[in-house]
């Protein structure tokens, strides 16, 4: 079975508000080393969107400590036929902390530094197959960055994670030839042009890292325009990050200098004639971050992620 990768990625647009209006760093070198992504351990918890895509409208909290400090996170759900939004909270016998409604669940692990996403594909899609024309569900933390650091400043972008993968149920039969019959679950950062002078101010890349994808035990390679963002993505095959594979249901690391691959992305979207208005490498900075799943095959996941971190090293 075959899918364009790219139909599988267009719901991604709804997710990190990218560039425009986003402020500007006051520095244009970032010094030292730098954390991107504030609360890694998942402690603030989360603003729950509503499911509807298009806009993030927040619907409730998701927190295990009433006492903590406002969420740094978003939880999008968007096209899900149920919500997040107002579940109460069950603590288990481990000690993990679960939210979950009717088909999807975001548990808080007893170590407190990761989380585990699940995501039933058989009730989103009310036991049936999704049709290629309908919308997807997805369940993905996302968050903007504090700083923005230019991508020309950088020394090194340390990208660090542990993952493993739970469970998966995939309801299609082998011979099925079905649009979308996948899950995948993957981080992404937007490396976006912010300077307010530039023509192209307000143009970005998805850089992805794909960690799981049901198809294929590594995952493949991708370079192409988003069809629903017309944004360009570049994700890098799975081979680029670990040998592992998600697919064995052990821990994998991933402890990768992402900058290398940053700069082929954007190569290549300049090669393929994308970012037309944004050819100076100056211009552009990390943005923001999301992680999770997306689901347009009708498949049972749950994944577990801990040990979450994106440090930035200026030159």
């Amino acid at each position: 079975m075959t899918v364009a990768r790219g139909l599988l990625l267009v719901g991604l647009h709804m997710t990190l508000h990218p560039a425009v209006g986003m402020a500007e760093t006051t520095s244009t070198r970032p010094a030292g080393t730098v954390e991107l992504i504030q609360d890694a351990n998942f402690r603030r918890g989360f603003e729950v969107y509503d499911p509807k895509p298009g806009k993030h409208v927040v619907r409730g909290l998701m927190r295990i400590d009433p006492d903590a400090d406002e969420p740094i996170w978003g939880l999008a759900q968007w096209s899900s036929r149920y919500t997040l939004a107002g579940v109460p909270a069950e603590r288990l016998a481990s000690g993990a902390v679960r939210f979950a409604d009717q088909a999807k669940a975001v548990t808080f692990t007893p170590a407190g530094d990761g989380l585990i996403f699940t995501l039933n594909g058989r009730r989103e899609y009310g036991e049936r197959f999704r049709r290629a024309d309908e919308p997807w569900a997805h369940l993905l933390a996302e968050q903007r960055f504090a700083d923005h650091p230019r991508v020309v400043d950088l020394e090194r972008l340390r990208f660090r994670i542990e993952c493993r993968l739970r469970s998966v149920k995939d309801y299609a039969p082998p011979d099925a030839d079905l649009p979308g019959q996948a899950a995948q679950f993957l981080a992404y950062v937007t490396v976006q042009n912010l300077n307010r002078q530039s023509p192209g101010y307000g143009d970005y890349l998805w850089f992805g890292v794909q960690m799981y994808d049901s198809r294929y035990r590594e995952p493949k390679a991708h370079a192409a325009a988003d069809t629903g963002t017309g944004k360009f993505i570049y994700n890098p095959p799975g081979s680029a990050y670990t040998p592992a594979s998600t697919h064995d249901g052990e821990w994998i690391t991933i402890d990768r200098d992402l900058l290398p691959l940053i700069h082929e992305g954007l190569k290549t979207a300049w090669d393929q004639d994308h970012l037309k208005q944004s050819r100076d490498l100056n211009d552009f900075r990390l943005g923001g971050f999301n992680i999770g799943w997306e689901l347009p095959g009708t498949l049972d996941v749950e994944i577990e992620f801990r040990k979450l971190s994106l440090e930035a090293v200026s030159k």
